[in-house]
């Protein structure tokens, strides 16, 4: 019963965030990250609850944020080390991750997070893919930022190429990694 419990209080707080009711889904979050931490410590819905929990203190500026992306990461790495699969949302929560520390100027921490996005990425879905090309648009700005324009222009320029391959010159997403 608790495990239908916390997978109740992590659903509807995700939807309660999307809806952007972030005080009535941090409640339901940290609920459901009770009782999924009473069931198995490294469980991956106790790292799904965490990297949501993680990006919902994000948006309401809270710097508890990093606590539970450092939760959520934690617990990915030792799934893998433990023999688990790298997979998508894991390289969507580095991604996250980095983003986060983007706006919160942790550039060293950025970067770390992101070139991590897209060695998973990479590894998980193959390195012309476009979630590949986004890391890599991420890092760009996060150089660019901290000015060291010739690894900007290189992420840039690995973005350009996968999402050239990936949908054409034609299309918006490729136009995206132009700008």
């Amino acid at each position: 019963e608790a495990e239908y419990i916390a997978d109740v209080f992590t659903r509807m707080g995700q939807w309660l965030a999307e809806a952007g009711y972030m005080e009535a889904s941090t409640q339901l979050l940290i609920r459901g990250l009770e009782l999924w931490g009473k069931l198995e410590e490294d469980d991956d819905r106790l790292a799904v609850c965490s990297e949501t929990l993680a990006k919902v203190f994000g948006n309401m500026s809270a710097p508890e944020a990093q606590t539970y992306f450092d939760k959520a990461v934690n617990i990915r790495t030792r799934n893998v080390k433990a023999g688990g699969r790298l997979d998508e949302a894991f390289g969507r929560c580095m991604n996250d991750y980095g983003l986060w520390c983007k706006r919160n100027n942790k550039r060293e921490e950025s970067m770390r997070h992101l070139l991590r996005a897209a060695d998973i990425w990479s590894k998980v879905l193959g390195p012309e893919h476009p979630q590949v090309a986004t890391a890599h648009l991420n890092l760009s700005t996060v150089c660019y930022e901290g000015g060291f324009l010739s690894q900007a222009a290189e992420h840039a320029q690995n973005a350009l190429s996968i999402r050239k391959v990936a949908a054409g010159p034609r299309h918006p997403l490729y136009g995206e990694a132009l700008v």
